[in-house]
């Protein structure tokens, strides 16, 4: 008995060890609080939040106190993919473990307005008509028949969609078939124009290109034909002018290398 009480006595002490969190379900943009009790006291523990596909996605050390007790704070992407998270708390060999779930920020609110009469038509077609007296009775009968037609229209059902995004509300709006036909629906002008639009801008800049002589690959083109009509004897006489012109081009600047090249043509007659 001595044995075993002096075997228990060396043993280190064995602690509760527990990791929790604030709420159990969270969404992106909150804030986790991670806290640990009954850990050994002045003990560093490394903290690490895996998310549902066992990637790694936050990781903190520190030390517990004197107490035992640590706490640290996970904040969630906006961008994170939602399911279950799980919290991994190591320290001196030993492992514990706590999970948070983190679902969708986006609430969906679907309204719909069913079809209502808007106008009601009612016509009436009436008829008199007599009877002959039978026979040899002087008596006669008249008979009113009236018949009623009834035209009823009614306003296109009409499904708006409200998604509540934490601070953005985003509503979209689809219209569908009701009594008389489709009303309504997506203007489909409008990607029409705007391709018209960026055709028409696209053949303005080439056709501007060919008239400023094909930008600076032309002005480029200009210069070397120029170039080689200098005699090689005389190539250090215009060697000035044919570099204010490569400047020029290359500051996009084409009518001022134009007019370094009308000097060289000049000074070559």
């Amino acid at each position: 008995m001595i044995g075993l009480f002096l075997v228990l006595t060396l043993l280190p002490p064995v602690f509760p060890q527990s990791v929790s969190t604030d709420k159990s379900s969270y969404t992106p943009g909150e804030t986790v609080q991670i806290t640990g009790s009954d850990f050994p006291s002045n003990t560093d523990v490394i903290i690490q939040v895996n998310d549902p596909n066992g990637l790694v996605k936050f990781v903190d050390q520190l030390t517990t106190d004197s107490s035992g007790t640590f706490a640290s704070s996970y904040i969630i992407p906006e961008d994170i993919n939602s399911g279950d998270f799980t919290i991994y708390v190591s320290s001196d060999g030993t492992q514990e473990q706590d999970t948070f779930s983190v679902g969708s920020n986006i609430t969906t609110t679907t309204i719909t307005t069913t079809a209502q009469p808007i106008a009601t038509t009612t016509t009436s077609v009436s008829g008199t008509g007599g009877g002959g007296g039978g026979g040899g009775g002087s008596s006669s009968e008249t008979t009113t028949s009236t018949t009623t037609y009834t035209t009823t229209r009614r306003q296109p059902t009409t499904t708006r969609i409200f998604q509540d995004f934490t601070s953005t509300t985003r509503i979209t709006t689809t219209t569908v078939e009701g009594d008389e036909g489709q009303v309504g629906g997506v203007n489909y002008l409008l990607p029409i124009f705007i391709s018209l639009l960026v055709i028409s801008l696209v053949v303005f800049f080439v056709i501007k290109k060919k008239k400023s002589g094909g930008g600076s690959g032309g002005s480029y083109k200009k210069l070397n034909k120029l170039i080689k009509k200098i005699p090689r004897q005389r190539m250090s006489e215009f060697q000035g002018e044919i570099s204010l012109a490569k400047a020029a081009i290359q500051r996009g600047m084409p009518k001022t290398a134009e007019l370094h090249m009308e000097n060289i043509r000049k000074r070559l007659r």
